[in-house]
């Protein structure tokens, strides 16, 4: 993979997790970020659920806090990039969503 920009990447993924997380694909993205990016992922994605769940409005700001989430990710651990990348694709063809949501 070329140069990854962390912050676009961050910002599509986010809108992709949150994307997930309300078309009920969570258990599995949950499961997937855990094992494949970071273990404490499970954890975010379960407490975005409970807050969409209770408040669906609360798009937006779950989009925002995932942003936060992954850039951090990606800064401290700079070589998921590909990964990530790679999962938020086989998510969006598991949801059968264009390219970027």
């Amino acid at each position: 993979m070329s140069h990854v920009h962390h912050e676009r990447l961050a910002w599509d993924s986010a809108r992709t997790v949150v994307t997930a997380i309300e078309a009920n694909y969570w258990p599995w993205l949950a499961y997937q970020l855990g094992e494949r990016i970071a273990p404490e992922l499970r954890e975010h994605v379960v407490d975005s659920f409970v807050r969409l769940n209770n408040r669906p409005e609360q798009f937006s700001a779950e989009v925002g806090i995932w942003r936060a989430v992954l850039t951090d990710v990606l800064n401290s651990r700079p070589h998921t990039s590909e990964v990530l990348a790679d999962l938020m694709a086989e998510t969006r063809h598991q949801m059968q969503l264009p390219v970027a949501v």
